[in-house]
């Protein structure tokens, strides 16, 4: 019995495509290494889809303040460079807890990013106290936080979050400006949740 065009034809790997975004698929070409020309096709295309760029290790709810908890995750080694270090994400306490609030603790709102510093590349983020102890807490915080990234493309930079849109084809969407970045900021720009 002849041998299956499989075994017949070998390939040579190249090396994957960036993320089509529209598609959300990398390529990879191969090349024919040996094999009857007849039989075999001088390439071949992979796809697959794009692993997702952002990989985070999960932290623990915290206590509930004002019916909020809220839990911060640290991103793992071997993300792309256009990730957020940290990402915070917020729910509405349930159960007992939704009324437990902790005395002295700064809460502090979102704030808005200002203009990148030319000379120190850096961008700052004024944050103001919405509930603690003024005595305890500063009436401001201040952030800072690099323009660029290592590889010298602009990093994401987001406005504030607008407020979840009327239900439409049983799906809500918020979304926020983006202040500074490409294309890869624009998809994190957009929330959508079903309607609840």
């Amino acid at each position: 019995m002849s041998g299956t065009c499989e075994e017949k034809c070998k390939y040579e790997t190249g090396p994957w495509s960036e993320c089509d975004i529209t598609t959300d698929t990398i390529k990879m070409t191969m090349t024919l290494k040996s094999g009857e020309m007849k039989e075999c096709p001088s390439t071949k295309i992979l796809t697959k889809k794009c692993k997702k760029p952002c990989k985070y290790t999960t932290g623990k709810y915290g206590p509930c303040v004002n019916g909020i908890t809220e839990r911060v995750d640290k991103l793992k080694k071997k993300s792309r460079d256009i990730c957020e270090p940290v990402r915070t994400l917020t729910k509405k306490c349930r159960g007992r807890n939704k009324i437990k609030k902790i005395k002295g603790e700064c809460i502090y709102d979102k704030g808005s990013w200002e203009n990148c510093d030319p000379v120190t590349n850096k961008r700052a983020k004024v944050k103001s106290l919405k509930s603690g102890n003024p005595k305890k807490c500063k009436a401001e915080k201040k952030v800072y936080r690099s323009c660029v990234r290592a590889n010298g493309q602009d990093r994401c930079f987001f406005g504030v979050w607008g407020d979840w849109s009327d239900c439409q084809n049983g799906v809500q969407k918020k979304q926020r400006q983006v202040v500074q970045g490409g294309v890869d900021c624009q998809k994190r720009a957009v929330k959508t949740r079903p309607c609840s």
